[in-house]
């Protein structure tokens, strides 16, 4: 056997070549693809994201801590929080009556003082607030109940036979005491333990505005990959993704897409997109020089986010923002087409001009398309209201919407026409929406009330014709002292007894 050193590779060994197969379909490529179809005009920041969650699956990270943390940088009002929202919603589930959401939201700017830090890890004993629920126990508990739903109700089953065994009373000592909800917990730990990894997503918006004390608290997540809070309780973070979003660079990238310096005429709405749209460049680099300078992101933090975990978004492009206001447009016109439960059906169409005034004032390159939705309200939803309430629409009918302006003290004003077609079909009154009187709560519902702000009410048994039995008749006593009970035990019980006679 020869010592020398191998200087190259024989091919022949390697005879099957490992690509990147960009034609065929994936969980993951299909995953891109929703994420696309509802986040418009970010598609490396998708691609990058996914890509996180592609080495979880593949099981590259290490198993002992977070499935991974990103920073969303970038400009203002581009989608950040979005699509860390709708991440979460195509990773793990959306949103659903009984499950809750997938999605832990902190806003950073609530927790600015050291104080509002320590609720994260929950009051120490004998202090106020000991025992108040955290928002780190909600971690897992959507992907709990989604995939373990039997379970689930075979704990609840079992927990309710105790009553038989123990009675009522004695259940109550335990909830009191602590021990139901000690039990409970160690329940769901060893069925975390089988449903290994538990997915969660927190995120964390403008991260810049919180406390010093909360990065500290997230290294230690981040290197441990649990954290335990005072009350004694161990969270476990190996399935959760943190996502970090940020405008800290807002300032110098407004610098870079301003326009006021430029000579001769003023550019418009679309010339300003098209002019941002070739800034992106400059706009990531002054954006990763600001955080790696900022005294909110320590070197161990951006140690662990990584250079990948960075995610500068793209100023929005014109095709973009066109995408954002047909979708806002589709959710209100969703709101009153009579199909989201509206007390009327209206169909809505608007006209080429009207479109083009709702983009040119929702849509500006220094604050993205955060305005769309209010000037929709405005020139929308608020006139069909109008209209409607003052009886001069009708359900079934179609409408069109145009745009007209109008000069007041030197200004230029806008206001919305609405242009109601010839009724070619049968159309009904527009019922307006009143609030109703409720009924009161039943008994069973006020003891409940009661019972889980830990008051030890006895639940309210139900009617005798209900449970299947016999009415229990009374047993009143003879004069003499007797009951029918004790003179013949198998003799039907009197329920009415004659008056003693008064003694002479």
């Amino acid at each position: 056997m020869s010592n020398k050193p191998r200087t190259g590779v024989d091919p022949s060994r390697f005879p099957i070549m490992l690509m990147r197969d960009r034609k065929g379909t994936s969980h993951f490529r299909a995953m891109i693809e929703r994420i696309r179809n509802q986040v418009f005009g970010q598609d490396r920041a998708i691609r990058h994201a996914v890509r996180i969650l592609v080495r979880f699956y593949a099981g590259i990270n290490d198993p002992k801590r977070p499935v991974g943390v990103m920073l969303f940088a970038g400009p203002t009002g581009t989608g950040k929080t979005f699509l860390a929202k709708v991440l979460g919603w195509e990773w793990i589930g959306h949103p659903e009556p009984g499950l809750g959401d997938p999605i832990i939201y902190i806003d950073c700017g609530a927790i600015k003082e050291r104080h509002e830090v320590l609720r994260l890890k929950g009051a120490p004993p004998s202090y106020v607030g000991y025992g108040d629920k955290s928002a780190f126990e909600d971690v897992g508990e959507y992907d709990v109940k989604k995939r373990a739903p039997k379970a689930l109700e075979d704990y609840e089953e079992f927990k309710e036979s105790l009553v038989q065994l123990f009675g009522q009373q004695a259940i109550m000592f335990f909830e009191l005491s602590g021990a139901m909800q000690k039990a409970r917990e160690n329940f769901l730990g060893r069925l975390r333990q089988k449903l290994w990894p538990v997915r969660a997503i927190i995120i964390l918006d403008e991260f810049e505005k919180a406390a010093p004390e909360l990065t500290d608290l997230l290294l230690g997540i981040l290197e441990e990959g649990k954290f335990t809070l005072n009350k004694g309780m161990t969270i476990d973070f190996t399935g959760t993704l943190f996502v970090l979003t940020s405008n800290i660079a807002s300032k110098e990238i407004q610098r870079v897409l301003d326009d006021s310096g430029r000579l001769g005429f003023k550019l418009n709405v679309k010339q300003r997109i098209a002019r941002a749209n070739g800034k992106s460049q400059q706009i990531w680099s002054a954006t990763k020089r600001v955080i790696e300078q900022s005294p909110h992101f320590k070197p161990e933090l951006l140690g662990r986010i990584g250079s990948d975990g960075i995610i500068v978004f793209d100023p929005l492009s014109e095709e973009a923002c066109w995408r954002i206001l047909f979708k806002e447009l589709e959710i209100v016109e969703q709101r009153i087409d009579g199909s989201a439960g509206t007390p009327a059906a209206l169909s809505v169409s608007y006209t080429a001009p009207f479109l083009e005034f709702l983009f040119s004032e929702g849509v500006d390159p220094k604050y993205g398309a955060r305005n769309i939705r209010t000037i929709i309200e405005k020139f929308v939803a608020a006139p069909i209201s109008d209209f409607a309430v003052e009886a001069k629409l009708r359900s079934g009918e179609s409408v069109l919407l145009d745009v007209v302006f109008s000069e007041e003290n030197g200004q230029k004003k806008a206001a919305t026409v609405v242009r109601r077609a010839r009724r070619k079909r049968a159309t009904t009154p527009w019922q307006l929406r009143e609030p109703m009187e409720a009924d009161p709560l039943s008994t069973a519902e006020l003891v409940d009330a009661f019972r889980s702000a830990g008051i030890p009410l006895p639940r309210p048994r139900p009617p005798m014709s209900q449970r299947g039995g016999k009415p229990i008749p009374i047993r009143r006593k003879r004069p003499d002292g007797s009951t029918p009970s004790t003179e013949n035990p198998n003799a039907q019980e009197d329920t009415e007894f004659p008056e003693p006679k008064p003694q002479e």
